[in-house]
């Protein structure tokens, strides 16, 4: 049964809609995690469980098209989804149907002038229960902003590893106020130790990124530690981090001598693949059209991944 008007759209409609409002174009380099299975499912509400029927039959009537990249937040190359010319022509006639329907919530007026300009139909359409209702009248102003100071706090005793008196007596006190049960709170703090966890990560892979840049344009030596030493401050690296980053940095490049060099496509896609300590399907595949494309034999795929996995283990 339908809860709000997105749920009354079929689950490839809502797909169609969401990458049109985050159409990337031929964009391979600054990707959202948005185009991402994760980010389709949270978006339009589809399981991860349901959401690759729609995917495939998009695909196969030529309105999207999948690739793999790394967007932003992300440890590994992932299935990402693009629109084809055909999908946005169908998708932005699906659009300009919706905005010129009757709006649920005015009398006389279309969805098109129900909500400002810039924000999201697809967000919009989530909020908005079959009964013209706003999800947003269920919390009042100053509930919300308890909780997002509630949240402020988590967030500042997570990157400082230290709950102060304060802090904790603070939290408390919002706890009480908002009338929060365990079970809430620690969703809260799920949440927020899930959002330090992915800006980690890209500061993380921006880390790398420059020691790969400057170790091979400048080498190793005063300047550089100087650099990187105000890089690692500007992105607020854990010192225990910058280590195991620069070690396993060293590594990586060392492991990439030991073989022939037209194999370093591949031996970075097996290391980046490797390196959450699961290979995936779409992953697999991806290793399998590398090794053929590159003539690389059973032999030495066996010492690549064993030179691999005994490098991770030692770091």
């Amino acid at each position: 049964m339908a809860n709000t008007l997105l749920d009354t759209f079929e689950q490839s409609e809502r797909i169609l809609l969401h990458l049109l409002e985050n159409d990337m174009g031929d964009e391979v380099w600054d990707l959202s995690g948005n185009v991402a299975q994760k980010g389709i499912c949270l978006a339009t509400g589809i399981s991860r469980k349901h959401v690759s029927r729609p995917l495939e039959k998009l695909e196969s009537d030529g309105l999207i098209e999948k690739d793999s990249g790394r967007p932003d937040g992300y440890r590994q190359r992932v299935l990402i989804y693009r629109m084809t010319q055909k999908g946005r022509t169908s998708a932005k006639k699906l659009y300009r149907n919706i905005m010129d329907r009757p709006s649920p919530i005015y009398k006389n007026k279309t969805i098109g002038s129900s909500f400002e300009e810039g924000v999201s139909l697809v967000e919009w359409l989530a909020k908005i229960r079959t009964d013209g209702s706003h999800e947003e009248n269920f919390e009042d102003q100053a509930k919300d902003d308890g909780e997002q100071f509630l949240r402020k706090l988590i967030k500042t005793a997570m990157r400082d590893g230290v709950l102060s008196d304060d802090e904790r007596v603070l939290i408390d006190e919002l706890v009480e106020q908002l009338s929060l049960s365990n079970e809430s709170l620690k969703a809260i703090i799920e949440e927020e130790r899930l959002a330090l966890e992915k800006i980690s990560a890209g500061a993380e892979s921006v880390y790398v990124e420059m020691l790969d840049k400057v170790w091979a344009d400048i080498g190793v030596g005063e300047s550089t530690t100087a650099l990187l030493d105000a890089l690692a401050e500007s992105l607020r690296l854990n010192p225990l981090n910058r280590k195991r980053l620069e070690v396993v940095t060293r590594k990586r490049h060392a492991l990439l001598k030991t073989f022939d060099p037209s194999f370093e496509p591949y031996i970075e896609a097996m290391w980046i693949a490797m390196s959450d300590e699961s290979i995936s399907v779409e992953e697999d595949a991806i290793l399998r059209s590398l090794r053929l494309s590159l003539g690389i034999g059973e032999d030495v795929n066996s010492q690549i991944i064993e030179a691999i996995r005994s490098l991770l283990a030692e770091s």
